[in-house]
């Protein structure tokens, strides 16, 4: 019997060869992402000849290792990509059937422009203007009786009538990658951070919000929606938590609860809890991302939006899974066959940092790279080299600086913390200020 892994590789594969002679493209909007980030989701992608990139101009200059068709365009101008589209699709004798919006931080503005111009099925404003908020979808969600942290909204001049106890969380309604996310342990804490956040915020747009410090274990999943709001869990991954640099992530654990010694719930609860969040939402199609907690038997959303999950898990789930959960949603606009299962294979993915800015005077990762098969590394990926200037990013709250991941394959979770120390303990990282 062919393996889940096998069964996926070898449908899509057979399945693609099809799709790929036809004339029918579908827009994948990248914006204000790293090399590292928007690489996997094209590199492990089965559709290349059916995908169009869109990168925002602030993206990094790297689009050429793509190895696919793509336009650089300016996102806030909507009409001009909707006219060099057009332009596109005439001289290449294309069809745009789908768009694929990872433009959450504007809000989805191209995506909805995109669809609304090549008359393409996308989600309707209602739901953007709802999903796009913390502060709207958490009141959607709460009135649907979906577990949610208990919140409320905050004034940056004026705090006092505050409902939530310490510690608590401070974040903005809207926004991505841990963007402007405070912990409070008490009064002094927010004052500081709401100090900290009036001086490097430069948006006078971002509006924020005050939430409870949920304990327990973080985890994010994507789900894909179909039809009457029937869902299908595609990846979940434990966040391995800074225990020191809040609200930095070590790292992320690839892995199926039902295969878990140690999962806190099984995949058809996730499964269950998802279809309750597409309900409330009233998401019918797509693939979704959620971030969410377990505690005291619980689940409670974080956040959650309409777009594929974006970070360092898309590679072990293109390594090890042969999928990814943008192919997914391609798939399902292609409307090709969506069935999967979780295959068993857990995957590990973890950062090599720095809580040093300045120039990287060493970054030896040798001694690693030498001994992969004994210390049981599937892959290493650098970002940087000696001679480059590396800095925080000023709307960060913790330190560290991420100069490069690694990946492991079948790590056992308990062991994780200790494989992680040990690894480290192998690259010399040197920064001169």
């Amino acid at each position: 019997m062919k393996t889940a892994i096998n069964y996926m590789h070898g449908d899509i594969l057979e399945k693609s060869k099809k799709i790929n002679q036809s004339n029918d493209i579908i827009v994948l909007l990248i914006n204000n992402l790293e090399k590292e980030d928007f690489l996997p989701i094209i590199e492990y992608s089965h559709f290349k000849k059916n995908i169009l990139v869109i990168f925002d101009k602030r993206s990094i200059n790297e689009y050429n290792e793509c190895s696919i068709d793509y336009l650089v365009q300016d996102f806030k101008s909507c009409d001009t990509i909707v006219s060099h589209l057009k332009k596109f699709t005439k001289e290449k004798q294309k069809k745009i059937i789908g768009v694929v919006g990872l433009d959450e931080e504007y809000h989805y503005t191209v995506s909805k422009k995109i669809a609304d111009a090549f008359h393409l099925h996308y989600y309707d404003q209602k739901l953007i203007d709802t999903i796009v908020s913390k502060y709207t979808q958490r009141i959607q969600l709460n009135k649907n009786n979906v577990n949610v942290p208990k919140f409320q909204k905050i004034n940056t001049n004026n705090h006092e009538n505050i409902n939530i106890p310490f510690p608590n969380v401070l974040k903005i309604t809207s926004g991505i990658g841990s963007a402007f996310v405070y912990l409070n342990k008490n009064e002094n804490d927010l004052k500081n951070n709401l100090a900290d956040f009036k001086k490097k915020n430069t948006n006078p747009n971002n509006k924020l919000i005050l939430e409870e410090f949920v304990g327990g274990h973080e985890y994010s999943c994507d789900y894909l929606v179909n039809k009457h709001f029937q869902t299908k869990v595609l990846r979940v991954v434990k966040k391995i938590t800074s225990k020191t640099d809040f609200p930095f992530f070590e790292g992320f654990y690839l892995f199926n609860p039902d295969y878990s010694l140690h999962s806190e719930f099984t995949l058809s609860e996730l499964q269950n809890f998802c279809n309750q969040v597409a309900h409330a939402l009233k998401i019918d199609r797509g693939v979704c991302m959620m971030d969410f907690k377990f505690f005291n038997n619980q689940i409670y959303v974080i956040e959650t939006t309409i777009r594929p999950g974006i970070s360092q898990f898309i590679e072990p789930m293109g390594e090890f899974y042969g999928y990814t959960s943008v192919d997914m949603l391609i798939r399902q606009i292609l409307n090709l066959d969506t069935e999967i299962k979780i295959p068993q294979e857990t995957g590990l993915v973890f950062y090599l940092t720095t809580d040093q800015q300045g120039i990287i005077k060493t970054f030896d990762t040798s001694i690693i790279e030498n001994n992969k098969s004994e210390l049981g590394i599937h892959k290493i990926c650098t970002y940087y080299k000696p001679g480059d200037l590396i800095k925080r990013e000023k709307n960060k709250s913790y330190k560290q600086i991420m100069l490069g991941h690694i990946i492991m394959k079948n790590v056992e979770q308990d062991k994780i913390d200790a494989i992680i120390n040990e690894t480290r303990k192998k690259v010399n990282i040197v920064v001169e200020l």
